[in-house]
């Protein structure tokens, strides 16, 4: 039987303008947490931790800030 074909979604996009002056440069999921990780690596790191390799981050907001 093959493997379900699933695949995970995170919701990356948002002003956040509630955590400025920390979003004023970057998207909120690029926020830095604990001086090495971002908020974003959470639910990327939940996904793969629950088995699932196809990972979609659905963006608008300053979407640069979260490359790396």
């Amino acid at each position: 039987m093959a493997p379900p074909k699933v695949f995970g979604i995170v919701l990356a996009g948002g002003e956040g303008k509630r955590l400025m002056p920390l979003t004023a440069d970057r998207a909120k999921p690029a926020v830095p947490f604990a001086g090495q990780y971002r908020l974003i690596d959470f639910a990327i790191s939940n996904l793969i931790n629950s088995s699932l390799r196809q990972i979609v981050v659905l963006t608008q907001y300053k979407s640069h800030s979260l490359d790396r």
